[in-house]
């Protein structure tokens, strides 16, 4: 029996694992000889990374610390901050885990308390849980064709996003920043924000080459008779190479930079001043290649000479939708209970972000978490915690049944102005870049076999006259009447698939 059936594959990232690993944190911190005695709590923070991620056998371990930063008014009536370092490992046991699987480990405070129990001592206790994800590339084959043994085919084009292949790396960043001639030297370390971006991106067989910048900003207490914070901006460059198997020039992809664990060191320069900052950085890359395909699908099958089995099966395609790449600016007045007499400095970490769906409408939403170090109407130095929501959104061409995507939002700059005594005026800028895809699902012809011991009866008479109506296809006739479309096309001079009138038909054996 010469019966051939041609099959298309289409790469699949799919995932392997997910699931959490839970660190408690309790330590009893004890204040160093040159920190001044705390007289009151003003935010306990509890800010985890991840190192390094390994696979090693069937387990993901991951490195990660916890730093435990304290910003209090000291009895001097200043603003005082110290932090610690909490290391700790997690890791899962992932079965029938390869080398070849992408793993990244991402850390998140679920929560922490913190009291003074005597002026030089802070009992600490926090939670902080680890969220692993691996995932693993397969390939899953799709019938585009058959030839011999009578088979007839209906194929159906689809967009689909193929996945070429994808890496996670971590790489450290390290520099030895100074501080600017007229800036003034760091007495304590308030707050620290960074992120990497990749400004320039070339593949080359198997390699994903960048180069971009760790962009740096860092709040601090001035050593000096001032307690307003100090602001330094910094960008280090970066340059990696990324070894990617499946990518090429054809490919599409998504490069992900983010920066799971910093570390800022002060330390003093040639003058004994602490002008100089060690940054210890880890920056992580997550990186997929994609092909977008237009291939056939069968959708339908049968055959003029033999029975023929068939199996069909429900597949999902992921279907490209939307590339976003857009700035929006957030204008918004915050309130700050007892009073604002004068702000001292307010900084955020990045923004949420969380994509949804409804219809053909995609939505990106999420708010930018601010913190407000400020002197209140009754002149006492405290610490708020507000948020500014923001929301994005973006008709598409059509409806969307299941969205993929992992929107990222940066905060590329803050600003902000004392309004009245209680409101402050806060204008944020944000840059969305969101890949969107649509997870659809399509009944398919997976298998094909002719059966050659039942062949088909051949008791139809040799011309048949069908009164065919409007909008019939020329399939569903061509099925029913076991003969093939090219036939009925040629002895009737049809063109296309579907009849636009009624008319008739011959349809010869």
């Amino acid at each position: 029996m010469d019966f051939k059936v041609a099959e298309q594959t289409i790469g699949v990232s799919a995932p392997l694992f997910e699931g959490r690993g839970e660190q408690a944190v309790d330590a009893d911190l004890t204040l160093p000889e040159y920190c001044p005695d705390a007289l009151r709590l003003l935010k306990c923070q509890l800010l985890p990374g991840v190192r390094s991620v390994q696979i090693s056998g069937e387990r993901v371990i991951a490195d990660c610390n916890a730093v435990m930063r304290i910003i209090y008014c000291g009895e001097d009536k200043r603003v005082h901050c110290y932090e610690q370092n909490y290391p700790f490992t997690q890791e899962v046991v992932v079965p029938e885990l390869n080398a070849e699987d992408c793993a990244t480990v991402s850390a998140e405070t679920s929560y922490v308390n913190c009291r003074i129990v005597s002026p030089r001592r802070m009992d600490i206790h926090g939670m902080v849980h680890c969220l692993f994800r691996v995932r693993r590339r397969k390939e899953q084959a799709v019938i585009s064709g058959a030839t011999g043994c009578g088979v007839q085919i209906k194929t159906a084009p689809c967009r689909v996003v193929s996945a070429a292949g994808e890496a996670a790396k971590s790489f450290p960043v390290t520099e030895v920043v100074e501080l600017a001639q007229d800036a003034p030297p760091v007495r304590q370390i308030l707050h620290t924000h960074s992120t990497a971006l990749a400004s320039d991106i070339k593949t080359i067989n198997g390699k994903l080459l960048f180069k971009g910048e760790l962009q740096l900003k860092v709040i601090y207490l001035p050593d000096s008779d001032s307690d307003e914070p100090a602001v330094l901006d910094y960008a280090i460059p970066i340059s990696q190479i990324v070894e990617v198997a499946g990518i090429d020039e054809d490919c599409t992809h998504e490069t992900v930079l983010s920066v799971p664990s910093l570390e800022l060191v002060p330390r003093a320069d040639t003058t004994g001043e602490r002008r100089l900052l060690d940054v210890n950085a880890c920056v992580n890359a997550d990186i997929r290649a994609m092909r977008e395909l237009e291939l056939p699908v069968t959708i339908d099958a049968y055959s003029t000479q033999y029975e023929l089995e068939i199996e069909q099966r429900s597949m999902e395609f992921l279907q490209p939708i939307e590339r976003i790449s857009e700035k929006i600016t957030l204008s918004e007045s915050i309130s700050v209970a007892g009073g604002v007499s004068e702000i001292l400095g307010i900084w955020s970490a990045e923004p949420t972000r969380e994509a949804a769906a409804q219809g053909n409408e995609l939505g990106i939403s999420g708010f930018v978490p601010l913190q407000v170090l400020y002197i209140d109407g009754g002149g006492e130095i405290a610490f708020a915690e507000k948020q500014v929501d923001y929301r994005f959104r973006r008709s598409l061409n059509e409806d969307v049944q299941r969205l993929k995507s992992s929107p990222q939002a940066t905060l590329l700059s803050l600003d902000y102005n004392k309004n009245t005594s209680a409101d402050i005026d806060i204008r944020a800028v944000i840059e969305l870049k969101v890949n969107a895809y649509d997870m659809r699902e399509r009944r398919v012809i997976v298998s094909l076999n002719p059966d050659e011991n039942q062949l088909k009866s051949d008791d139809a008479p040799p011309l048949t006259l069908y009164f065919a109506d409007s909008g019939e296809t020329i399939w569903d006739i061509a099925r029913y009447y076991n003969t093939t479309v090219e036939a009925i096309s040629l002895e009737n001079a049809l063109s296309g698939d579907i009849l636009t009138e009624n008319q008739m038909l011959l349809i010869t054996q």
